[in-house]
């Protein structure tokens, strides 16, 4: 498209209509637990992505890109890096139209992110996404995630999660666009724990079902690390 650079997709980004009680929903949970002490006292907080089959740019100008700690998503490049840009890594930017994909994502680039936050890829650049790696020395286990999604493309994301403990809600739309059968097939063939209209306002069945996830994950987390604490052995005493 001509005239089309990552600029102008953000800009059109800004323009997304989020769903009911979104962005807010993300300030909710963290207040959630920031409020409860044990949780607090645990050391536990909450983090947020975006992995989308959407374009990143447009994600990255939206009223949502603030509260994420990451986003995974379709990317495009304005030009080629010369040879030698790893020498020269303050090129400056430029606004030429887009003429090439940087990164595309699908069903299958969906799992990948979640194994990359799985062990904190994003935060550490210099693990390996493939690296081998013990299920305690993960940043994030796979049991303490939510995935939240609609579409198909999603299915190889939820059976990751659901097989590994994390938690899966199909969500759907009524307006613009009406896509409950879809998801009530996902619930019906088991690839979904729950489904709720993709409203989060407080006291809607979405909001209502991922704080009481969120509460389990966290209660899980709590008495994981007290039963830890509690099988240290205690040293000699003194006579």
């Amino acid at each position: 498209f001509e005239g089309l650079t990552n600029a102008r997709l953000r800009e059109l980004g800004a323009q997304i209509e989020p769903a009911p009680g979104i962005p807010e929903f993300f300030e909710a949970t963290k207040r959630h637990v920031a409020e409860n002490e044990a949780f607090a006292a645990g050391g536990i907080s909450v983090e947020h992505y975006a992995v989308s089959t959407g374009i990143r740019p447009m994600i990255e100008g939206s009223c949502l890109a603030p509260y994420l700690d990451g986003i995974w998503a379709n990317t495009f490049v304005e030009e080629q890096a010369p040879p030698g840009y790893l020498d020269h890594l303050d090129m400056p930017s430029t606004e030429m139209p887009i003429s090439h994909i940087g990164y595309g994502i699908d069903n299958t680039t969906k799992t990948r992110a979640i194994f990359e936050i799985n062990k904190g890829v994003n935060k550490n650049p210099s693990i390996d996404v493939n690296a081998l790696m013990g299920q305690d020395e993960r940043r994030v286990p796979i049991r303490h995630m939510i995935y939240i999604a609609d579409g198909p493309s999603d299915v190889p994301a939820f059976s990751i999660l659901n097989t590994q403990g994390g938690k899966t809600l199909g969500v759907y739309t009524t307006e613009p666009r009406n896509n409950f059968s879809l998801v009530k097939k996902l619930q019906e063939q088991g690839r979904i724990q729950g489904m709720a209209e993709a409203d989060y306002r407080p006291g809607k069945a979405a909001y209502l079902w991922l704080m009481d996830s969120l509460d389990q994950i966290a209660e899980e987390i709590v008495k994981a690390r007290a039963a830890a604490v509690a099988e240290i052995a205690n040293p000699p005493g003194h006579v």
